[in-house]
């Protein structure tokens, strides 16, 4: 039996917890179901998603609606900051580190293997 979230440890003060995206995790359905009623994506968002791995602006706003639940983030205060769509869009468009958190969320989500 597979759990319908994971964490996924960036580093020791930040930590991203998946929902898993599979049409059994009622969850993830849902928010998926909502979000894609409300978005005109390409014909090829999957494909361009899933199988190629591509950084894309529709990828972001994927993941940030559909896969991220919540996150477990510090300042360099040591203050927590508290997941939000606009925090999540920032720190995946950073042209410093946005597309390698981007990918290793990817990467997780392609294995059933963190679910477990």
């Amino acid at each position: 039996m597979y759990s319908t979230s994971a964490v996924l440890e960036i580093t020791k003060d930040f930590q991203i917890i998946l929902n898993r995206p599979s049409p059994e995790n009622s969850n993830y359905h849902a928010y998926v179901v909502d979000y894609l009623k409300q978005q005109h994506l390409p014909d090829d968002f999957f494909k361009r998603l899933i199988l190629k791995q591509e950084y894309f602006k529709e990828g972001v706003e994927f993941i940030i609606n559909c896969i991220i639940i919540d996150w477990v983030l510090k300042d360099d205060d040591g203050y927590a900051i508290p997941f939000n769509l606009t925090d999540a869009r920032e720190l995946l468009n950073n042209v410093h580190f946005g597309i390698t958190i981007y990918k290793k969320i990817l990467n997780s989500c392609t294995t059933e293997d963190p679910f477990k």
